[in-house]
This record gives structure tokens, sequence and C-alpha cells, in this order.
């Protein structure tokens, strides 16, 4: 039994210090965060754009998400939609849709079956083939998010600095129904989304990033997503080796809804970590250790707390412990749900669920979270949009299986 209190003692002390570090980080992230929120409209930086958006399937809000890429209050830009065939659902829907508004220059590209790569890969890979000279700037969203009119002027206007090399903001799940499961999940990918901030070690999201031609062409990416299944985490790397950082625009954080059942969800996160593993594994391991270790502390705690036979003050010592441990992530709770008001003051109705679940069963949703992270230790399979992929590394992928989906999530 010593041994145990010996170990006991020493994961306390190192998940003290992770709950403190992780305070501080939350709160940095956060605070740049809402001065982000109130920096003034950009002017005077406008280079042409080319707006990449990938579509497979029907998402919730489908037409939605067409109007607000189509009614951006941006001068000079163009969208391109690029699906894999005629047969997709988002291509009549599209076809329908771009007829009726005249207005900005549009494309709709087919790009075919992916033979070696994710299908989104492809068709980006296709699209940004067929680029016309006057293009300055590419920027990227997904079909299952909801852009305010401001967003791509934001998201362009970091890119006039000469060390900036990409600009990418991030998604905030937003729950279509009144369940739990959505909720549960928006509330876990709200901690992700405070990973980013203002530092040199910012990821590039898929779903809002926009990046200068002459980079994408120097740093060549469409070289580096040559048989990759995501088009996203392993264009970080290849800037900073570059000399060029990404840089988190908090004010491009977008809406995406979410919606299904708890297996839908469970796979939905399952997969997003099998591809952070293949293509960032310190991340993998860092989220691994880390839930492993306040996890292990939390609840490791409450057992010996019922098992405990020992003195008063042992007892105490570790009420204490958890009631620091549990504090420490309210606190981070609060930085974000401050964040997520500033952002959104007007659909946080649908948020309710997820922000009271994030404040006060966090110490739950990291149990959730690990066991995610631990289905995909030992499997190299995901189903992505109705296509399943076995991963080899960042560079071969293999499609194995297709089927035709006509809504899908991410």
């Amino acid at each position: 039994m010593d041994k145990v209190w010996g170990v006991y003692v020493f994961l306390s002390l190192l998940a003290a210090l992770e709950a403190i570090a992780l305070a501080l980080y939350t709160y940095e992230n956060a605070r740049h965060f809402r001065s982000r929120l109130r920096a003034p409209r950009p002017h005077g930086f406008t280079p042409r754009v080319e707006l990449f958006v990938p579509c497979k399937g029907l998402d919730p809000g489908f037409e939605s998400m067409v109007q607000s890429v189509l009614h951006q209050d941006y001068p000079h830009y163009g969208v391109t939609f690029v699906v894999e065939s005629q047969e997709d659902p988002a291509y009549q829907a599209l076809q329908s849709l771009l007829n009726c508004n005249p207005a900005v220059r549009t494309r709709l590209i087919v790009a075919g079956l992916a033979m070696d790569c994710g299908q989104k890969v492809h068709n980006l890979w296709t699209a940004t083939a067929q680029l016309e000279p006057a293009v300055e700037a590419l920027a990227f969203a997904d079909s299952d998010t909801q852009l305010p009119a401001e967003w791509l002027l934001r998201l362009i206007e970091p890119l006039r600095k000469p060390k900036v090399g990409a600009v990418t903001g991030y998604r905030w799940l937003f729950p279509l129904d009144k369940n739990w499961s959505a909720a549960v999940f928006s509330a876990m990918n709200s901690r992700v989304t405070f990973a980013y901030g203002n530092h040199p070690l910012n990821h590039i999201w898929g779903g809002s990033w926009a990046i200068m031609r002459t980079v994408f062409d120097a740093v060549g990416i469409r070289d580096a997503w040559h048989g990759a299944v995501t088009e996203d985490l392993s264009l970080a790397g290849a800037l900073r080796r570059a000399g060029l950082r990404v840089v988190f625009e908090p004010r491009c954080l977008v809406a995406s809804p979410v919606r299904g059942s708890w297996s839908d969800l469970l796979e939905f996160a399952r997969r997003q970590y099998l591809i952070i593993k293949v293509f960032a594994p310190d991340i993998w391991w860092l989220a691994l250790l880390g839930n492993l270790l306040f996890s292990s502390v939390f609840w490791g705690g409450l057992a010996l707390l019922l098992m405990c036979r020992g003195t008063d003050g042992t007892k105490w010592w570790i009420v204490v412990l958890l009631a620091f441990l549990y504090a420490a992530g309210t606190l981070r709770a609060l930085f974000r749900r401050s964040a997520v008001r500033a952002r959104f003051p007007t659909r946080l109705d649908a948020l309710n669920r997820a922000i009271w679940l994030d404040l006060l069963a966090h110490p739950l949703l990291a149990i959730i979270d690990l066991c995610c992270i631990l289905s995909s230790a030992p499997s190299r399979t995901i189903t992505w949009r109705g296509i399943r992929y076995r991963l080899y590394n960042p560079h071969q992928t293999k499609i194995l299986s297709r089927s035709t989906p006509t809504t899908a999530r991410g």
C-alpha cells in the first residue's frame, strides 16, 4: 500500500503542475482571442482571392453555407466549388444555387474519384491546378460551416506581414438537436479550439484558412498533399521549415453544426485522433498522456478515498487535491465560455448544454476523450464521408471501399 501511495503522490504533483500550466495557457489564448475580436475592421489589403469549397454530400445547412460563401464582404474574389462526381447530391444542389447568384464569379469542378489519397485532397489538388493568373491568394472553407460576412476579409488581412505563411481559423460545434451526444462533443471540441493562440505552434485547420499564392507555390503545398488523406495537418511543418508561421485569427472561428448518435460521434472523434496519430504523433502522445494523468489522479483519488483506512489528514489531502484539480478545470472552462460568448453572442442558446457540461462535468469529458484516444491507438483504418481508408503514413493512403452518403459530417 505504501508503494501505491508513493506513486499516487508523485502523479498528483505532476497533475497539479499540469493543471496550473493548462490554466495559464488557456487564459493567455482566451485573452488573445478576445483582444483580436476587438480589432478594427481591416482595410487596404485586398488581394484577389480564389476561395475553394470541397463538397461531398449535403451537410445540414448546406444552402446557408453556399449563401454565406457567395456573400462575403470582400471586393475581389471568386469561388470554386469542387465535387467528386456529378452523381453527388451536392452537384445538383450547387447547380441550382449558383444559377441564382450571378454576383460572384463561381466555378463548379468535377474532380473525379481519388485513387491513392483522401477524396478531399484529390478535389483540392485538382481544383488548385486550374488557377487563373490574376489570383494572388487562396482561401479554403469546409462545406459544413457557416461563414460570417467579414470572414474572408479577416482571414486575408494577416497575410500582409512578411513572416506569415498562412492564416487559420477553427470550428465551434453547434448542436442542432437537444441531445446529449452533440452537446458532449461540442464541449470536448471547445478544448481543442483554445489550443490555438498567439504562438508559433498553431496547426492549420482545413475548414478555414488562407495563404498567398507565392507562398503556396514556393513551399510546395501541392507536393505536400501527395498521398495524404487530409490536406491540413502536414502543412504547418512545411511552412515552419520555410521560416514562416501560422497565425490564428479568432474572427475566423466558424460555426459548424453537429448532430448524430453516440456511435456516429464517437467514430468521428476516433477518426480525428487516428489522423493526428499519423500526421502529428507528438500531439497525439501529449493528448494521451495529459488525459491519462488527469484521469488517473482524479478518478484514482476518488477510489482511494472510498478505500482509504488511513488518517483523517491523508483523506483531507486527497480532498484538497481533487478540489484543486476540479477548480482548475472549471476555471479553464470559464475562460472558454467568456471567449465564445464574445464570438457568438446571438447563438448561445444552442450552446447552453455544452457550456454547462464544460463547466461542471469536465472530469467525465476527460474520460470520454481518453477512450476516444485509446480507440485510435491500434487501428489504421477510418471511414470519412462514405469512403473507407487505410493510413500507412502521411503520404501513403489506400482506399478500401466506397459508399455514397447523402449527408455526412466532417
